[in-house]
């Protein structure tokens, strides 16, 4: 989850300085449990990214922006968070 918000962390810093977005990563194998949970990760950190921007402008306030994406994007999260913990 720290990785998940350090990622979202570097969107935002990312954004705001105007950088154009980094290009979407190739497409993630489903064969393993790891590699689910990365396709749910990656549609959680975009719908993250959209939603900032989205909301970015409409509203001066970065950290409002931020928590607007954060509640827009509860049910990727939740999908996220529901999957097995795997070390």
């Amino acid at each position: 989850m720290r990785r998940c918000l350090r990622n979202f962390a570097v969107v935002v810093l990312l954004v705001g300085c105007g950088l154009p977005p980094p290009p979407a990563p190739p497409p993630r194998e489903t064969s393993s449990m790891g590699a689910v949970a990365a396709q749910i990760q990656d549609r959680w950190n975009e719908c993250l990214t959209q939603s900032y921007q989205i909301t970015r402008t409409k509203t001066d306030d970065k950290n409002a922006a931020a928590e607007m994406a954060f509640q827009d994007c509860q049910t990727e999260e939740q999908d996220l968070s529901s999957l097995p913990y795997e070390s």
